[in-house]
């Protein structure tokens, strides 16, 4: 089921997180979170090579873009080259493309330009932060409990198939997502970090990763300071002397540096593509208030997916490590803020209209704390029992080896993954798409017709020329003549049109596309 490749990735992931479980015996406090980063390099690496191809909603839209934008970084473009004389004003056929923030597929675009325009290094990125995220929970679990808390909650990332599927693009909103929930992730580290050090520098990480947040989605990146904010309100004993903290001045600092970071590009873009900056504001704020392109669900949508969030049997698992969290960390102020961001988020986006898979993992992070520190408190209760008291170290790196086969059942990714699993239809017509296209060779004056759906987009990725679905029109065909472009056509499974037909300059290419929209 797996290629040689993943295989030794996985080997290697097992391999490193198990020196970091040794390391944590020997208290080593530079070798666990290396070790546990390097495992999470090779888990995640294995999660990207999953699909070896364009994946749909929406990867193959942010991959294009960002290949586009290896040459034009700060003009996001669908169509780089759109001859043709039509509507570019929606979102899945743009030229000028600001459906999302861009800081994801700059990422993307600079991974691109170092190791090629393929898959994997359009994935890289979320490799490394995904990878990053497992250090950050360590430290978190380790400041609001201890190592056995931190090693948990890395072991948890590490294990998450739901994450994995997203590096791999096959989950919703693929590397958008990794990218805006781990910077949202990375910026409420920050602030544990700050909460327990008060060194300044961690302002500065709180307001520079909220801002790349922003700068991935919108703003719900701001979701740190909704933390801060209650935290300062618990520790206040009214609101006079709340507005009068100095822990208030302190959140204005990082927030400059949040606002430097994401506002330049929202003005960049309403100077330069004014109605297109327009028509994409619009277009955001009707998420809130009507389900954008049939994407709804009822009130409960985000509480059904929270089993699929964290690899759990029930919703029921979460609330109960939350109560836990609550009650038994010593450090109740923080934990009750992180709770209530946690609660939050979810409510929120329960009641916005339109409802994605991934909205409500804004809070993901906050999730893992509780259930990491849940485990500890397993540990601790096992512990109690004379025979195992000495063996909690043990313990530990037993449970956290366990929750790998447990979470990560090789059933899981042959489901989803192989060719004779459950989506083996889906996987037969993308292989043999992305095999169509990579066979197809074509000048740069070339524009490409008849490509099935919405795979133009694949197709642009591969080939570097303007592609639209559907035969040519005669006025398309007498346009493109008079602006010195030349055209190809798919042959598809129908009939080529006559006037197609009996055209020379038409070059008529045998294949066809399976849709998979």
């Amino acid at each position: 089921m797996f290629t040689n490749t993943q295989i030794v990735l996985l080997v290697f992931a097992a391999l490193s997180y198990l020196l970091g479980g040794f390391s944590l015996f020997k208290n080593h406090r530079v070798a666990v979170p290396l070790f546990l980063f390097i495992s999470g390099v090779f888990v995640f690496s294995f999660a990207a090579t999953l699909d070896d191809f364009l994946n749909i909603w929406d990867e193959r839209f942010h991959i294009l873009v960002a290949k586009n934008m290896i040459a034009h970084p700060f003009k996001p473009m669908l169509y780089a080259d759109p001859i043709l004389n039509t509507d570019y004003n929606i979102w899945a056929n743009a030229h000028v493309w600001l459906h999302k923030q861009p800081l994801f597929m700059w990422q993307m675009a600079l991974s691109m330009k170092l190791f090629g325009a393929n898959v994997f290094a359009a994935r890289l990125p979320g490799v490394i932060l995904s990878a990053t995220l497992v250090v950050a929970l360590y430290r978190s679990g380790k400041l609001l409990s201890n190592r056995t808390t931190g090693f948990f909650a890395a072991t948890l990332m590490l294990t998450s198939f739901y994450w994995m599927e997203m590096v791999s693009g096959r989950q919703q909103l693929d590397q958008n997502d990794v990218a805006f929930i781990g910077y949202i992730s990375l910026s409420i580290w920050a602030f544990i970090e700050y909460y327990f050090s008060r060194n300044k520098c961690w302002l500065v990480a709180i307001g520079v990763f909220s801002g790349f947040a922003i700068l991935c989605k919108w703003l719900v990146g701001l979701l740190v300071y909704f933390v801060w904010g209650i935290s300062i309100l618990f520790n206040s004993k009214s609101l006079i002397e709340f507005f009068r903290k100095e822990w208030m001045l302190s959140m204005a600092k990082a927030f400059f540096f949040t606002m430097a970071i994401a506002a330049p590009w929202q003005i960049y873009i309403a100077l330069a593509f004014p109605k297109e900056s327009a028509l994409e504001h619009s277009y955001t704020t009707n998420h809130l208030w009507e389900a954008v392109e049939g994407h709804g669900g009822e009130w409960n949508y985000y509480i059904n997916l929270i089993p699929n969030y964290f690899n759990v049997p029930t919703f029921w698992l979460i609330v109960i490590a939350f109560l836990l969290f609550l009650y038994f960390n010593p450090h109740r102020k923080i934990v009750f803020a992180l709770t209530a961001a946690f609660v939050f988020q979810l409510l929120f986006f329960s009641t916005v209209s339109t409802k994605m898979p991934s909205f409500a993992m804004a809070g993901w992070f906050i999730g893992i704390l509780a259930l990491a520190f849940s485990l500890q408190l397993l540990i601790n209760f096992i512990g109690k029992v004379a025979f195992f008291s000495k063996q909690k170290i043990w313990l530990v790196l037993i449970l956290g080896i366990s929750l790998w086969p447990l979470r990560l059942s090789p059933q899981k990714f042959k489901d989803v993954h192989a060719e004779d699993g459950l989506f083996a239809d889906f996987i037969m017509a993308k292989k043999h798409n992305k095999a169509l296209f990579q066979s197809i060779s074509l000048d740069d004056d070339y524009v490409l017709f008849n490509v099935n759906g919405r795979h133009y987009v694949e197709a642009m990725f591969y080939l570097g020329i303007p592609v639209y679905n559907g035969f040519p029109t005669e006025e398309q065909i007498v346009e493109l003549d008079k602006k010195q472009r030349r055209i190809a056509v798919l042959s598809g499974k129908g009939e080529v049109p006559g006037y197609i037909k009996v055209n020379p300059s038409i070059t008529i290419i045998e294949g066809f596309t399976y849709v998979h929209e």
